[in-house]
């Protein structure tokens, strides 16, 4: 990315040098990312991110009054925001207590529907729990719907071979494996038609006009390569850092669990109910101690939501907001693990012996 700064490369649809040098930087991005993938490159459009291309699917179906959106209740808003307004097209799939979508009421629904869009989230980013997403997509297929993943969650963090399957869209947002933020791409199944995004020149096969972003587009790619070259050793990694972070805090912290343990889960992700303490109060104290962690967005009053995940995997209110995420990266060490789990054993017996509770 720096290289592209500083050199000063010319526009990618001009015929000059400097812009043909453009131009092969973005095809051989494209190319990372279709390998990385398993995916083909002329079938990549390069966009701001995995928003970007699931409201572009989104919007070109919605127009169409016969359509209706088939989705969970726990995804991401970019997957549904679309069809907020018209909440009467919306088919929400139950979870299971592990995370998983109910397979029997996702069966139901696409037997039921007419025509719809099925567009489900193939990793939950607060659980890291693993949907069927294969089988998701072959029963849609089947019923003739038409199929959006959202893969934000799961490239980089599962193994490339697991991309090998039939869909009609899948949106990816590069800043999820350690890329630049503010790029990623819409992949378009073999008999998918892509939606125009923006009207303008020819860019990216004239589906989303304006020049491309040439530092965010190579620095995804080499993103994607990057990644690929020690993917297999990565996860290894990081289902090690993940699980010593869990089974440590399990062993010492009394009163505590692993929401979606059951479930099949990427390794960066963990999601641990704190029984008993204001996750709020928690996470500020994380943060004081430079751990950081997350608990869910803060609605307009200042005091965050339940998760609506924890809350449709059948936790109750006060556990939802007692659970906090954390997620471990490529770049952490098991070191950091050891001085997390410190952090957290420590301030979890402050904060219960602040609310007359012994650790």
């Amino acid at each position: 990315m720096l290289h592209v700064l500083t050199e000063g490369f010319g526009n990618p649809s001009s015929g000059h040098a400097r812009g043909r040098k453009s131009r092969q930087a973005i095809d051989r991005a494209r190319e990372q990312v279709a390998n990385f993938t398993m995916s083909n490159s002329n079938r990549i459009i390069f966009v701001s991110g995995a928003t970007e291309a699931n409201d572009a699917v989104l919007r070109s179906v919605v127009n169409d009054p016969d359509s209706r959106l088939v989705t969970t209740v726990a995804e991401h808003p970019s997957t549904c925001g679309v069809y907020a307004s018209i909440p009467e097209r919306i088919t929400r799939i139950p979870l299971e207590t592990s995370g998983i979508l109910n397979m029997d009421a996702y069966d139901k629904a696409i037997r039921s529907n007419g025509p719809s869009l099925v567009a489900i989230g193939w990793v939950n980013g607060e659980t890291g729990v693993i949907q069927p997403i294969r089988e998701i997509c072959e029963l849609a297929r089947f019923w003739g719907h038409t199929t959006l993943v959202d893969a934000s969650q799961a490239a980089g963090r599962l193994p490339n071979e697991d991309f090998g399957f039939e869909y009609d869209f899948m949106s990816i947002s590069a800043h999820k494996m350690n890329g630049p933020s503010g790029v990623g791409c819409l992949l378009i199944g073999q008999h998918a038609r892509c939606p125009t995004m923006a009207m303008g020149g020819g860019q990216e096969q004239g589906y989303r006009a304006g020049t491309e972003n040439i530092p965010g587009i190579v620095g995804f790619g080499t993103a994607c390569r990057e990644r690929g070259l020690r993917l297999t050793e990565d996860l290894i990694r990081l289902s090690a850092m993940r699980d010593l972070l869990e089974q440590t805090l399990l062993d010492r912290i009394p009163g505590i669990r692993i929401n979606g343990m059951g479930a099949p889960r990427v390794p960066t992700n963990t999601n641990i109910c704190f029984t008993g303490i204001d996750g709020m109060a928690l996470v500020a104290r994380c943060d004081v101690a430079r751990l950081c962690c997350s608990q869910i967005s803060a609605c307009s009053t200042g005091r965050p939501e339940p998760s609506k995940t924890l809350l449709a995997m059948g936790i109750e209110e006060k556990d939802a907001y007692s659970s906090i995420r954390f997620s471990v990266s490529v770049l952490n060490t098991m070191e950091d693990i050891r001085n997390a789990t410190q952090v957290l054993i420590e301030e979890v017996g402050r904060l219960r012996g602040i609310f007359g509770r012994d650790a």
